[in-house]
């Protein structure tokens, strides 16, 4: 893994620290366009007609094309090892004036992996930070490893059905992640982070992509579990994209995608369906 490092240039130590890390290398400006323009339906000039959340764009191939990009995939070994799956992607518009906010949560409180173990690249496509909604998280809370409890809160006024209180020494620590556009942060799946409504007239749109280490198992009924109890979306039928080494459970049945789909053409992502972050 120290080969990872050297190559993306990532801080791990501060992600270890703090739990969030903000990566020194961008997409590159021309691969940064072509995410763009397969946004097209959803990235508009109209800022209204951009929505909160587009829970799913792996099942078109957006998802894959561009989470396995080599500049993401080295610092997401860097932090999580050779071994990886990409199991997730989707994007937040943060619309400029309407934009909803996203509640102080945890992403492994709803999510069926366990070990709990996952790295969140968050790539900007706007210019993101305090004045448009950026993401805000809790330095450190990562650290002890555990699951907070977590109200839920029904409605439509947040992206997101699960939340946390925070105690005065958590918003002692909080920080914003601010990032330009191409830039993208990483952050571990046990911290506690959200953003608040964007009241600017700026845009604050960005892509998520989820990866989990293979030593860890995806387990289905969990997910279905969760989807019962806690009325997040069903998870269950998620497909497993292996994109760097192998699978070290020999339990989570994946799709090999480590030859990477660079030499394919585009796709542009399938219209959003209705839910809430996965």
């Amino acid at each position: 893994m120290s080969d990872r490092i050297a190559t993306a240039g990532l801080d791990v130590e501060r992600y270890r620290a703090e739990g969030l890390v903000i990566a020194p290398e961008p997409m590159p400006a021309d691969v940064l366009d072509q995410v763009r323009s397969d946004l097209g339906d959803y990235l508009c000039d109209d800022p209204s007609d951009v929505p909160d959340f587009v829970p799913d764009l792996m099942a078109s191939g957006f998802g894959l094309r561009y989470g396995s990009h080599p500049v993401l995939l080295d610092a997401v070994s860097a932090v999580l090892g050779d071994d990886v799956l990409l199991w997730a992607c989707g994007m937040f518009g943060k619309p400029a004036r309407i934009g909803k906010p996203t509640p102080w949560h945890q992403d492994g409180h709803y999510w069926p992996i366990r070990p709990l173990a996952t790295c969140t690249v968050w790539l900007a496509l706007d210019r993101s930070g305090p004045h448009n909604g950026g993401l805000r998280y809790v330095a450190g809370s990562h650290r002890a490893r555990a699951l907070l409890g977590h109200q839920r809160s029904d409605g439509r006024d947040a992206t997101l059905n699960q939340r946390l209180e925070l105690d005065e020494p958590q918003r002692a620590a909080v920080r914003v992640a601010e990032l330009e556009p191409g830039h993208f942060s990483l952050h571990d799946v046990h911290l506690v982070h959200g953003s608040s409504a964007n009241v600017s007239g700026a845009r604050r749109a960005g892509i998520t992509f989820r990866y989990m280490p293979t030593t860890s198992y995806y387990d289905r009924d969990l997910a279905r579990r969760q989807h019962r109890e806690l009325g997040v979306p069903d998870i269950s039928g998620r497909v497993l994209y292996r994109v760097r080494g192998v699978d070290r459970t020999g339990r989570n049945d994946t799709v090999d995608a480590t030859a990477g789909p660079w030499a394919a053409t585009p796709v542009p992502p399938a219209p959003p369906a209705p839910g809430r972050p996965t």
